[in-house]
C-alpha cells in the first residue's frame, strides 16, 4: 500500500487509458485504508453544506489536506478528494435551497416554491452555495496540487434537479398531465448542468490531474458518473422521452461518460441506456437490502452490460471479487473493494484477484 505522495501518477494515467480503450486485460481494482484521524476538527463533516460558514475554504482544503496524510491506497486506487454539497447541488444555484443536518443533503423548491410548472423559469447559474462550491473547489485545486485529483461535485440528474425545484410528487403528476412542460425545462437544465461542468473544470483542469466524480472512475479527459434517480419511479417510454435526450447530449459532450443504475427499478431501463453510443458504461448499484453488486444473481445484468461494450464498476467485497474473478470475465470492470479476507493484507487480496482475472482470461 501506498501514502498519496508514492503514487505514480504516470503509470496510474497509463493504466487508466489503457482500460478506457480496452486495452487492459484485467480489471482495476481499487482498496484503500483509512487510519484514525487524530487532528479531525470538531465541524468537520462530508457533507460540506453543514459545515458552518464561519470555517472558510482554505481551512476546509487545509484538512482535505491533512486527511490526506491518513490515507493509504492499494492496487488501482488513487487520491482524491470530493467536494460534496449533497447529490444534485445544481438545484440550489437554480433557486432551490440547501438544507444539511450533517448526514444528508436535501434540496427544496426555493423561489419555484408557488409556481406552477409551466411558469417555472430558470435563472443563470449561481448564488450563494453555488459560489461556496467554487470556492472551495479553487482552495483545494490551490492547497493539493499534483498530490490528488479533486472530483466535481455531485451536480445531479437533469429530472433529480428538477424533482428537487418542483417537488417529486408533483413531477411524478406532471409526466402525465404536462409532459410538455417538462420536454420544456429538461433541455434547459442539461444547458445549466453543462455550464456547471465547465465551471467545475476551468478551475480543476489547469491542475493536469485528470478528472474523478464521486464515483471511483479517472479519466484524463472529462468523465462523470451521469444518474437519474429519479428514473426508478417512471416507464421506460418516459424515460426514452424525458431522460435519454439528457444523457445523449452529455455523453456527446464528456470524453468518458459512465451511468449510476441505482437499483432494481432501473433495470427495465437498461436497453435504453445500451443503446446509446456515447455512453462509455454502467455503474451497478443493485439498492438496500439486495444481494450485493457482485452476487451471482446479476451476472447476467453484468454480462448484459459488457457484452454490448459497455464498460461496468461496482462496489463490493474482496471474496465476491475472488469468486466473479474465477467464474466470469472481468476485463472492462472497476472493483472498488472492502477487504473481508481474514488473514489476508490488502495488497494480497488485490493480486489474488488479478491473479484469479488472468487465470479466467487465459482459459
Amino acid at each position: 500500500m501506498q501514502r498519496a505522495c508514492d503514487v505514480d501518477w504516470s503509470a496510474h494515467r497509463q493504466r487508466w487509458q489503457q482500460w478506457w480503450a480496452g486495452e487492459l486485460e484485467r480489471p482495476l481494482v481499487i482498496l484503500y485504508r483509512n487510519d484514525p484521524w487524530p487532528q479531525r476538527p470538531t465541524w468537520w463533516s462530508h457533507q460540506l453544506g453543514a459545515v458552518p460558514d464561519t470555517v472558510g475554504p482554505d481551512e476546509i482544503a487545509a484538512a482535505f489536506a491533512d486527511r490526506l496524510t491518513t490515507q493509504w491506497y492499494c492496487g488501482d486506487q488513487y487520491p482524491h478528494v470530493w467536494i460534496d454539497y449533497g447529490p444534485g447541488v445544481v438545484a440550489a444555484a437554480l433557486g432551490g435551497t440547501l438544507h444539511a443536518d450533517g448526514s444528508t443533503t436535501w434540496f427544496g423548491p426555493g423561489i419555484h416554491a408557488d409556481t406552477s410548472l409551466a411558469e417555472i423559469a430558470l435563472p443563470a447559474l449561481g448564488g450563494p452555495w453555488w459560489d461556496r462550491v467554487q470556492a472551495v473547489t479553487q482552495a483545494c485545486i490551490t492547497r493539493l496540487g499534483t498530490t490528488a485529483v479533486v472530483g466535481h461535485t455531485d451536480l445531479g440528474g437533469g429530472l433529480d434537479i428538477l424533482a428537487s425545484l418542483r417537488g417529486t410528487d408533483d413531477l411524478l403528476y406532471d409526466c402525465m398531465d404536462q409532459p410538455e412542460q417538462i420536454e420544456r425545462l429538461a433541455p434547459q437544465i442539461t444547458e445549466r448542468w453543462w455550464q456547471a461542468y465547465l465551471a467545475q473544470a476551468a478551475i480543476i483542469e489547469p491542475a493536469g490531474m485528470g478528472t474523478t466524480p464521486w464515483a471511483p472512475i479517472w479519466s484524463p479527459g472529462r468523465c462523470y458518473m451521469l444518474q437519474c434517480d429519479f428514473a426508478y419511479m417512471i416507464s421506460p417510454d418516459h424515460f426514452a422521452r424525458f431522460v435519454l435526450p439528457d444523457l445523449a447530449s452529455l455523453c456527446a459532450r464528456l470524453d468518458h461518460g459512465f451511468y449510476h443504475l441505482d437499483g432494481k427499478g432501473q433495470l427495465p431501463h437498461l436497453d435504453l441506456l445500451l443503446s446509446l453510443t456515447d455512453l462509455k458504461g454502467v455503474q451497478w448499484i443493485p439498492g438496500d437490502g439486495n444481494p450485493d453488486a457482485a452476487d451471482p444473481c446479476w451476472w447476467p445484468v453484468l454480462r448484459r452490460i459488457r457484452e454490448s461494450g459497455k464498460l461496468v464498476q461496482i462496489f463490493t467485497t474482496a471474496s465476491r471479487a475472488l469468486r466473479l474473478a474465477r467464474e466470469q470475465p472481468t476485463d472492462g470492470f472497476v472493483l472498488a473493494l472492502h477487504n473481508d479476507l481474514e488473514g489476508i493484507d490488502d495488497d494480497c487480496a488485490v493480486a489474488l484477484i488479478r491473479q484469479e482475472a488472468e487465470r479466467y482470461r487465459r482459459g
